[in-house]
């Protein structure tokens, strides 16, 4: 069923099952399908909220994996950039490394330096 609201771009249905499932491996689900959706910048910000809001760490992984499949790197920088957690944020810059965009490069140069 998840497959088929992403498919139809029915974010709203995603996002309500993200935020409010009681089945943990539901919500891990309709966070990844958000970032296949597609849609821009509306739900690049509704990944981020969720990975902010969330302690749950396979949460935090969907959000990032909806935000990498859907490419959004400015994102993943910014929250490498905040990210306390050492695992959290090597799967972050691990994600980055295999995005071709600016944001993603420039951010791997500050590492190195």
């Amino acid at each position: 069923m998840l497959q088929g609201m992403m498919m139809a771009g029915d974010v709203a249905h995603l996002t309500e099952v993200a935020n409010s499932d009681a089945n943990m491996e539901l919500r891990r689900r309709a966070i990844q399908q958000l970032g296949m959706v597609g849609g821009g910048g509306r739900n690049g910000e509704t990944l981020v909220n969720i990975y902010n809001r969330q302690t749950d760490p396979g949460v935090k992984r969907a959000a990032l994996d909806g935000l990498f499949f859907s490419g959004n790197a400015s994102a993943l920088v910014a929250l490498a950039r905040k990210e306390t957690d050492r695992e959290l944020k090597r799967r972050i810059v691990e994600k980055l490394t295999f995005m071709d965009a600016p944001e993603a490069k420039e951010y791997m140069l500050e590492l190195l330096k």
